[in-house]
């Protein structure tokens, strides 16, 4: 007879390899017989366990790629710096040193936001006045309220 810890273990690997199989929740719950948040609360401590367990592993490989980014950026730099003095410089260097200062933002998890394009409606609405701009925000209420009730 298995102890309660095999169990667990036991339930916690099923839970994993279903996910991994893109299971939802849900039907992990119902493979295993238990509840949908029974299998979030598994899911949760796998990933929390994983991430203690290899934070270090997970520090370092974020380190070797920034010192590889950086490595690339200084040496996009110089070859900038070059082509500066041999005909007005080579705008593609500069490129390449933005998109390695870029990707070591997203190595560190401080994306810069993105700046968002005004659409033709948004332009529109510049326009509106406060009883339009109103009734546009009905509209719009109304028609995410029929998508909705449509699923």
């Amino acid at each position: 007879m298995k102890t309660l810890p095999e169990i667990i273990l036991e339930r916690e690997r099923r839970a994993w390899r279903l996910r991994q199989q893109c299971f939802t929740q849900e039907r992990i719950a119902e493979e295993l017989n238990i509840t949908q948040s029974a299998v979030s609360q598994i899911l949760k401590r796998l990933c929390t366990r994983y991430a203690e367990e290899n934070i270090y592993e997970i520090g370092q490989a974020k380190i070797e790629q920034i010192v590889q980014l950086e490595h690339i950026a200084s040496e996009a730099m110089q070859a900038w710096e070059a082509s500066k003095l041999i005909g007005g410089g080579n705008s593609r260097y500069l490129n390449v040193v933005m998109k390695a200062k870029d990707d070591i933002r997203k190595v560190l998890g401080i994306e810069a936001p993105i700046k968002a394009e005004l659409n033709s409606m948004e332009l529109e609405i510049k326009n509106f006045s406060d009883d339009e701009l109103i009734a546009k925000a009905e509209e719009i209420l109304m028609e995410v309220r029929q998508q909705r009730n449509a699923e």
